[in-house]
């Protein structure tokens, strides 16, 4: 029998209880998260920005949530959309326990059947190595 899976599911910040939910496992994560950075990055952009928040199997309770902003990209005369992770948060009772790699690799499918281009991001160094080992992504140079 297959163990109960992580649900992920799009969040919608307009709703204050749920904004108040995401915070509030932002300011677990880190000990402290300024509210307005959320509410700026994720309500305040481009509407083809998104936040996906994973759910745990045993409580449904919020156990991490990934943005992901939309950028435009232009390359041979087409116009695109790339997405940039960021807010990134996983309750530490839940780390390690697949909560950050089920939000990326159904942001992965999810974006690509919107359109998306591709996602990147800057990671730390603990996201660092999840996401170039474990969910396949490359390093890029960054720079003009």
């Amino acid at each position: 029998m297959e163990p109960p899976r992580i649900r992920v599911e799009i969040l919608d910040l307009r709703d204050e209880s749920l904004f108040r939910q995401v915070h509030a496992l932002q300011i677990k994560a880190f000990g402290s998260f300024d509210a307005s950075l959320l509410r700026n990055i994720m309500l305040d952009g481009r509407p083809e920005s998104v936040l996906y928040g994973a759910y745990s199997p045993e409580d449904n309770s919020l156990i991490g949530v990934n943005g992901f902003v939309a950028h435009s990209v232009h390359q041979d005369g087409v116009t695109g959309l790339a997405y940039q992770s960021c807010i990134s948060a996983t309750n530490p009772d839940y780390k390690g326990k697949g909560a950050f790699s089920a939000v990326i690799n159904h942001a992965k499918q999810a974006l690509a059947a919107e359109g998306g281009a591709f996602i990147f991001g800057y990671p730390n160094s603990k996201s660092g190595p999840i996401f170039t080992g474990k969910l396949g992504f490359s390093l890029a140079q960054a720079g003009l």
